[in-house]
């Protein structure tokens, strides 16, 4: 193909998949420039780890000025001509290079590109396509053009946003489901944004005088951008702030803005920088960062002034609310209101501390929620969750699929006639333990204590569309009064791990569904580490040999612990072993664990500070409390309640629910047995702490009568399959659909047993 132009390193023959290669993963955008959507797809390919992956850029039109510079030296990049209109030699041409780099994933950006990478992905049977919106070149989409992006959109295996407002927009106008939608919100570099530079010379460059404040705006010249509105915003402001100055970066026809300039009487004070690469220091002699704009995906100029620690004041459109919080970071105004947009910029101008303070604020946020190297491990995470989702789907067993479709047949077949005044209600307790991305999911050695992040929020999206999702403190009083609603369920998270607030709560709050976690408070505070997350560790070094396996002396263990261990030597897995290893301790009593546990070397002698960090923060529980969260105890140290004293008993409830309450400053009233394990003598020491119900890990339903201290709990992963997730498995095994064929085949074995 003549018309394909390559340029950086070019891809030598695939590899053997054997040989576990990174995985190709090719980005496809209309013109490869430096603005925000290209820059963007820039820093992804330079920042993903070349051991894992093996990304490339395909640009439709052409190759911008500057990018290729920008762009790392091994990532090759090509430009297939396209010409004006819809140009559909594009399609063969992509095709044929996606069969020449033997493309794994890919992931085309914004409508524009979408057409021709799913038309040339089907000719080259590329494995899996990934399509993602990054904003709007038009603020309304006409009908006929939204109904061919409903259709185009259903062929990608997945799709990825750069803001939740865009992500709804895709659920609620392109009518997706939202588990096929992730947001990954754009990251900035932090080192290169906020620190010192000299901006003498650029001051200079601008004749800028040193009482001159600079009020600055970086974007194309478009009129999405809206820019004739923050120029009528100036010309009031600058009739009070004479001092100040606009600063505008970007390119663009900007005649008709020239010309405005000239009719309100401020051209002298409105600079036109057009396109520059010094950024950081521009922001750094800036006073106050504006955006005007018609409609934002997620402004990157705005995350980096936020990260050189200025205030901002933006339009309330499309992702700039997800940035700017109002009145902590900046201010927010309405599309096309010069007088708010006036208003706001004086009073930060008129006040340097609310700036300052505002300013630290901004950065404090950028830091924590939108790093460039989170966004990174994002992406990187996306494109390994959809691989390894699809060869797990081409694979999923025998059973699974007969599970799958017998969950399908029995829905339909089933009738759900609104429920009568006189069926009493029920409330379904949804039990979870860890959420995390699909290949740390693989690795955890406790299939059943984890979900992966991606069918969790398949589940999370469909209880959202078909449940009454409430808290559980809420449900269960709704229970005793009997006004339970249809459908009512609670979600409940044990132990405290952080990915419940690093994955879980994110979809939470994405979905609009409450959750109560439960907290293991020694676990948090990092005084100890959970026993079996323990054995893990040993286990693992174990299996690796080394120095740290030499210290566990294998000649002490009990037999049945040292033939488990054993099998390590005759190709067993880690995996595998830990999870045997962790069951027979489970079985053992408290005395023979803790002997085993301690000639293992557990607990690990560390000093403060150096614990694993797989546990949330009292910060992160601080943080998540004030968003809505409700937090009940686990006990101190997750002993099991069967096994207790008396006195350990009381320590481990009440010592849990006192630091819960000095922590959060709540009554704590809800509690979780550790392991589902206790016996009646627990009660007194859970009234006495102030408990008022209590979960189990007994399956089933709860209805109107049950014990409160025995609230019956579904283990959720149970409702989906280790390959996908399914809307009618789930509502099966939610529904106990399958009960009546378990409990006859129960009844058939128990038969021929007795037989």
């Amino acid at each position: 193909m003549d018309a394909i132009v390559a340029t950086g390193s070019e891809r030598g023959p695939r590899r053997d998949a054997a040989s576990r290669r990174p995985l190709r993963v090719m980005h496809v955008v209309n013109a490869l420039g430096v603005a925000g959507l290209e820059y963007g797809v820039i820093k992804i390919c330079n920042g993903l780890d070349p051991t894992l992956f093996e990304p490339s850029v395909c640009s439709i039109r052409f190759e911008g000025d500057g990018a290729r510079e920008i762009l790392h030296s091994r990532i090759p990049s090509f430009q297939l001509d396209r010409g004006p209109g819809e140009d559909f030699r594009v399609v063969p041409r992509l095709a044929e290079l996606l069969q020449r780099q033997r493309i794994d994933i890919l992931h085309s950006h914004n409508w524009l590109t979408c057409f021709y990478a799913l038309a040339a992905a089907y000719l080259a049977r590329t494995p899996v396509v990934i399509h993602g919106e990054h904003g709007r070149d038009e603020l309304e989409v006409p009908a006929e053009r939204l109904g061919r992006r409903r259709l185009l959109a259903q062929r990608a295996r997945h799709l990825v946003t750069v803001s939740e407002n865009l992500r709804m927009e895709m659920i609620n106008r392109w009518l997706l489901p939202g588990e096929r939608i992730t947001s990954i919100p754009n990251g900035v570099d932090l080192a290169a944004f906020g620190s010192d530079y000299d901006c003498d010379s650029l001051r200079r460059e601008f004749n800028l005088e040193p009482s001159h404040r600079v009020i600055l705006n970086i974007g194309r010249i478009e009129p999405i951008k809206d820019h004739a509105t923050l120029l009528e915003a100036f010309a009031r402001v600058h009739q009070r702030r004479p001092e100040c100055r606009l600063l505008l970066v970007g390119k663009g026809e900007r005649a008709g803005l020239e010309s405005q300039t000239a009719a309100l009487g401020i051209r002298s004070t409105v600079l036109f920088a057009g396109l520059r690469r010094e950024i950081p220091p521009i922001l750094r002699m800036s006073a106050v960062y504006v955006n005007s704009s018609r409609f934002e995906g997620m402004s990157n100029t705005i995350l980096e002034a936020m990260a050189s620690r200025l205030p901002v004041v933006a339009t309330a459109v499309g992702g700039n609310p997800e940035l700017v919080r109002d009145g902590r970071t900046g201010y927010l105004v309405p599309p096309g209101d010069p007088a708010s947009m006036a208003d706001r910029l004086e009073r930060l101008l008129g006040d340097p501390n609310l700036s300052a303070e505002m300013g630290r604020e901004a950065r404090r946020i950028v830091e924590t929620h939108h790093s460039l190297d989170g966004m990174i491990r994002a992406y990187a995470e996306l494109y390994t969750s959809v691989w390894q989702r699809r060869s797990l789907e081409r694979h999923a067993p025998i059973a699974e699929r007969l599970r799958l479709a017998a969950a399908g047949v029995l829905c339909r077949a089933r009738r759900r006639p609104p429920r009568s005044p006189r069926t009493p209600p029920r409330l379904i307790i949804l039990a979870y333990h860890r959420v995390l991305p699909l290949s740390e999911a693989l690795r955890y050695p406790f299939p059943g204590m984890v979900l992966a992040k991606d069918l969790f929020e398949a589940q999370m999206w469909h209880l959202s569309r078909r449940y009454n999702v409430l808290p559980l403190g809420r449900a269960i009083r709704s229970l005793q009064t009997g006004d339970l609603p249809e459908g009512a369920v609670a979600l409940t998270f044990d132990d405290g791990y952080a990915d419940n607030y690093e994955h879980a709560w994110p979809i939470l709050e994405r979905c609009g569904l409450p959750a109560t976690f439960f907290l293991v408070t020694r676990a948090v505070d990092r005084e100890l580490v959970l026993w079996w997350d323990e054995v893990a560790a040993v286990v693992e070094r174990l299996a690796t040999g080394g120095a740290a396996a030499k210290a566990v002396d294998l000649v002490r263990l009990p037999k049945p612990v040292g033939e488990i261990l054993s099998a390590l030597d005759h190709g067993a897995s880690a995996q595998t072993v830990c999870l045997r290893l962790v069951r027979a301790l489970n079985g053992t009593p408290r005395e023979g664990r803790t002997s085993v546990l301690e000639r293992l070397g557990i607990p690990q002698p560390r000093v403060d500070g150096d614990r694993p960090n797989i546990m949330m923060t009292w910060a992160q529980v601080q943080e998540m409390r004030a968003s809505g969260a409700e937090f009940g105890a686990h006990t101190e140290a997750h002993e099991f309640l069967d096994e207790t004293d008396p006195l350990t008993t009381r320590r481990e409830i009440g010592g849990s629910v006192r630091t819960i309450t000095e922590r959060l400053g709540a009554r704590v009233t809800l509690f979780a047995y550790p392991s589902g394990r206790f016996s009646p003598s627990v009660l007194p020491a859970l009234r006495e702490a102030g408990i008022e119900a209590a979960v189990t890990t007994e399956g089933g339903w709860n209805g109107p009568g049950q014990d409160l201290y025995r609230l019956k709990r579904m283990d959720a992963g149970f409702a989906s399959t280790r390959t996908r997730f399914s809307r009618s498995l789930f509502d099966a095994e939610v529904q106990g659909v399958f009960n009546p064929i378990r409990k006859l085949a129960e009844g058939l074995i128990s038969q021929r047993i007795d037989a």
